[in-house]
């Protein structure tokens, strides 16, 4: 074959590929996959640079991620939300931890009833007694003694049921975390951020919490796959 038909035959060649290649990207992405599938492999990537005018940015696969750089801040994360409010709700009415209230409130209760009926007796005994009575004093020293017992009771009832509620919300809280670190492992979620959704209504809320309310809305738009608060309530197996 001369030389002449030679340059013929490439020329014809780079016109039909450059057709294909045309074609491919009008006619869409099935098209352009069956192009691109007669072409040669070009192969795995070690990194994409992209430029501009005066600089340009190395894309790297680093550890599964898009990376331009070598921080970790440098990295593309996928990213969750999880309205945690709404499990701690269902884990604080569960059994295992309102039963533990119920008998904390059960043993106080007792306690109270129990003051306020020596309470009652202390005054049906003092209806009548006159201020100038010897035993007015003592009277009135046993009557500090009960308010000083009842004011007993009810600050060690406060502050037990205070440290109750820590420690529950706190362990609430720890389930709720290792339960969203199973989830994000299973679905590959690099950040899950805390969020209440835009469609809870501020029914029964006060202005201030409606305040407190909207501030707490980190999030005012996002995809719905991005919420994965029923995934999380599942492997948590809550009502």
């Amino acid at each position: 074959m001369q030389r002449r038909d030679r340059m013929l035959v490439t020329a014809t060649l780079m016109v039909g590929v450059l057709n294909l290649i045309v074609l491919g990207s009008i006619a869409g992405p099935r098209a352009y996959a069956a192009t691109s599938a007669w072409l040669d492999d070009l192969g795995p990537a070690a990194k994409l640079t992209l430029t501009t005018d005066d600089t340009s940015v190395d894309i790297v696969a680093t550890e599964g991620r898009l990376a331009w750089g070598d921080d970790e801040a440098n990295r593309v994360y996928s990213v969750g939300f999880v309205h945690v409010g709404r499990m701690l709700d269902a884990i604080m009415q569960s059994d295992s931890y309102a039963d533990i209230r119920a008998e904390m409130e059960e043993r106080f209760t007792e306690e109270r009833d129990a003051l306020i009926s020596e309470i009652e007796d202390f005054q049906e005994r003092v209806q009548g007694i006159d201020p100038d009575d010897p035993a007015f004093e003592g009277l009135a020293q046993e009557w500090e003694e009960l308010n000083g017992r009842r004011r007993m009771v009810e600050e060690e009832a406060s502050r037990t049921y205070s440290g109750l509620l820590t420690d529950q919300m706190t362990s609430a809280y720890r389930d709720i975390v290792n339960a969203v670190e199973v989830v994000s492992d299973r679905r590959d979620i690099d950040i899950v951020l805390r969020f209440i959704p835009t469609s809870n209504d501020f029914q029964g809320m006060s202005p201030d919490q409606i305040g407190q309310g909207i501030l707490s809305r980190v999030a005012l738009r996002y995809p719905d796959g991005l919420d994965i608060t029923d995934d999380v309530i599942e492997e948590m197996a809550l009502d």
